[in-house]
């Protein structure tokens, strides 16, 4: 009986609860997800505008101070895979010619090398698991890697002469787009040049 005397403002205040309470999870969920979005795209929380901090602690050194990656974006994680990611379609925007097809494809394969190479030292990083019984000890770890670090300097002694040979082979405005759009890789997000 008591429920039959409620009055309209009370019905009201009623209803808003329970379709508040249903969509409060729902609400909940996005504002996690677009705060994890947000935080992927602007590490640490510095924003566009904002900087990284740096400095010590609570005490002492400067505090919210721009960092220049921060400012015209980040570094590329490894500058091999960032240019190999631009290969196709710098190849279409050069419109290289037949007679450096060649020269393209020595430059290009050289790139892929290299870019492999760091492929596949994560790989074999992401498969070693220092719990397991066979884990490789720090000596044997060290000297794979420093294996993998000179067979890749080979590859990119390679690959700098195989850029050489292209960059003799491209017109003036080849050679302009070539230079800003290597440079632009090394930019992540690629930023206006």
């Amino acid at each position: 009986m008591a429920a039959l005397s409620l009055s309209c403002p009370e019905v009201r205040a009623m209803k808003f609860s329970t379709a508040f309470s249903r969509l409060a999870p729902v609400a909940l969920v996005a504002l996690l997800l677009f705060s994890t979005l947000a935080e992927a795209q602007f590490p640490g929380g510095g924003g566009q505008g904002g900087g990284r901090q740096r400095g010590g602690g609570d005490k002492g050194g400067p505090r919210n101070v721009p960092d220049k990656a921060a400012s015209h974006g980040a570094v590329a994680a490894d500058p091999i895979a960032a240019i190999y990611r631009e290969l196709p379609s710098l190849k279409v925007d050069m419109k290289i010619a037949p007679e450096q097809m060649a020269a393209w494809d020595a430059f290009a394969t050289g790139v892929r090398e290299a870019n492999n190479a760091a492929i596949n030292r994560a790989k074999r990083a992401a498969m070693t698991r220092p719990d397991a019984s066979d884990a490789p000890s720090a000596l044997q770890m060290i000297s794979t890697l420093a294996d993998e670090d000179g067979q890749r300097a080979e590859v990119m002694l390679g690959v700098k002469d195989k850029v050489s040979a292209l960059v003799a082979l491209l017109t003036t405005e080849q050679r302009r787009m070539f230079d800003r759009r290597i440079a632009q890789a090394q930019q992540e997000p690629l930023n206006n040049f």
